[in-house]
């Protein structure tokens, strides 16, 4: 299809600067314009059916037995087909024929993402039901975090691991495939700091081009080292950055107040994002699918479709039909009596 199409372009040079992908977008604007198509067929069954019409009605045919020479060429079938030809062309114009531009233009779509990820050694812990297995906090993260990455693929994502220290583990990329292989490589370590981990995802996020710019904030337990959440989250409000925080503990541990709630949803309130809570794999799918849904309705309303008009493609060879008719046939070819 790619190939025949770049002949055709090079056949045609009106078709340069269309991508087959956008051709195949074509649509009509005004397709209520399209139901003079079976009337168009209807008259021109008509016309074949019935023949020509005469020039001068008879009584009877003896009276022209006189008139033997032929003084005008026969038309044939082709004005009527020409007739035919520009009417359903025109038709076609009216009903706006458009297609949408090439997807260059829609590459702003994404928002700017970065993962806040906990890799504290408690991350490590077995006490995660998820697909009817135990498994680590971390072992359902990565899966989920991989499910729903996939699902945004205009994202420019990046990941920013913390323990004790935060650290970057992918810069905003659209290689999603080498930034997964990285977070997989990434060791547990002592610590958590997640106010500095969130002045860092700030840190990426403040120079960037996009209106939307978002930070998933994973952890399991409390601040430890570095900057208060708090204020971090401050610096986020500043920058426009929104903030969705999510606690991975088990059940026992939202018991045992292993986990700062108050402080995580306090984090999210101010910066306009969401505070979740997981206490295994099936409820941290749900979180995630929960966001991709909250930001993926934000700039889907901003988005705008910009369209390429045919109306051209089809007047321009409706004009030539009716110029051809006139010329060729209103001339010598005419009917006389």
């Amino acid at each position: 299809m790619t190939e025949a199409w770049i002949r055709l372009q090079a056949a045609w040079p009106a078709l340069k600067g269309i991508s087959a992908e956008a051709l195949q977008t074509f649509e009509f604007a005004n397709p209520q314009w399209l139901w003079l198509l079976p009337l168009i067929i209807l008259l021109w069954w008509r016309r074949t059916r019935h023949g020509p019409r005469a020039a001068v009605q008879y009584s009877s045919l003896s009276l022209l037995q006189e008139v033997s020479r032929v003084t005008r060429a026969r038309r044939g079938p082709w004005p009527l087909l020409l007739r035919t030809l520009a009417l359903t062309l025109i038709t076609l114009a009216l009903a706006a024929p458009r297609i949408e531009k090439d997807r260059d233009e829609q590459k702003t779509e994404g928002i700017d993402l970065i993962l806040v990820l906990d890799m504290s050694r408690s991350m490590d812990s077995k006490d995660f039901d998820y697909a009817g297995k135990k498994v680590s906090r971390r072992d359902a993260l990565q899966t989920v975090i991989g499910g729903f990455i996939k699902s945004r693929p205009r994202d420019r994502i990046g990941v920013i691991g913390f323990a004790e220290k935060p650290f970057l583990i992918s810069p905003l990329t659209l290689d999603h495939s080498w930034m997964l292989e990285a977070l997989s490589e990434v060791q547990t370590s002592l610590g958590t700091a997640i106010g500095s981990a969130v002045q860092a995802a700030v840190d990426l996020l403040r120079d960037t081009q996009g209106a939307n710019r978002t930070a998933i904030v994973v952890t399991d337990g409390l601040n430890t080292s570095g900057i208060d959440p708090l204020e971090s989250a401050r610096i986020a409000q500043r920058f426009g950055v929104r903030l969705y925080t999510i606690g991975v503990v088990s059940y026992d541990e939202m018991r045992t107040s292993g986990l700062d709630e108050v402080t995580l949803n306090r984090m999210a309130r101010m910066t306009g994002g969401q505070f979740f809570q997981a206490a295994n794999g099936t409820s941290l799918e749900t979180i995630y699918r929960e966001i991709d849904q909250l930001e993926r309705k934000e700039f889907k309303q901003a988005r705008l479709r910009a369209y390429r008009s045919l109306f051209v493609w089809f007047a321009v060879p409706a004009f030539v039909c009716v110029m051809l008719e006139l010329l060729l046939f209103q001339g010598r070819g005419m009917r006389l009596p």
